[in-house]
């Protein structure tokens, strides 16, 4: 137990943690040494490979629990944590990729996890990096917005006139 819970402290993700304390010991040797193959190659990657840049990695699973219910949606700063998320995942990819032949086994585990780079791609026209929705994501925002900026100028330069106008008759 004390293993896990050790474990766990270093999980990025909750579920993660979660899966790591309800773990069951293997009692199956070829699935023994399999999983040791694996932790020997993390270790490698860690130890000669600058490792796997993981920070910023989101639980986002619940996201699309989330939008499945009528009438919600996604904030900027969920769609922001969704993109960097699928980012950091395709760029883990990408480095175990080009590692392959030095690393069979964690290959494998990646092999056939898809990216979604169009996704990061679109959420990254939308949202910016300080998780607003740009001016410019869609024609119709950029307009409102647009206007909005015309309104508040004509409001100050009326407010403006006004102040002047009573300063100049007294």
């Amino acid at each position: 137990e004390e293993i896990k819970e050790a474990i766990a402290k270093n999980c990025y993700m909750e579920n993660t943690k979660m899966r790591t304390l309800d773990l069951m010991p293997i009692n199956d040797g070829d699935s023994v040494r399999r999983e040791l193959e694996y932790t020997r190659e993390i270790m490698e990657i860690i130890k000669f490979d600058t490792g796997l840049e993981l920070d910023g990695v989101k639980e986002i699973r619940g996201y699309f629990s989330k939008v499945e219910l009528i009438g919600t949606y996604l904030d900027p700063e969920e769609f922001y944590n969704i993109k960097e998320s699928l980012r950091i995942l395709r760029k883990a990819k990408n480095k175990i990729e080009s590692l392959s032949t030095k690393y069979k086994y964690i290959y494998q585990k990646f092999r056939d996890v898809a990216v979604y780079k169009g996704i990061e791609d679109l959420i990254i026209k939308v949202v910016d990096e300080e998780k607003n929705i740009k001016d410019d994501a869609s024609l119709e925002l950029a307009e409102i917005r647009n206007n909005k900026k015309n309104i508040n100028m004509n409001i100050r330069k009326r407010f403006e006139d006004i102040i002047n106008d009573s300063s100049n008759s007294q």
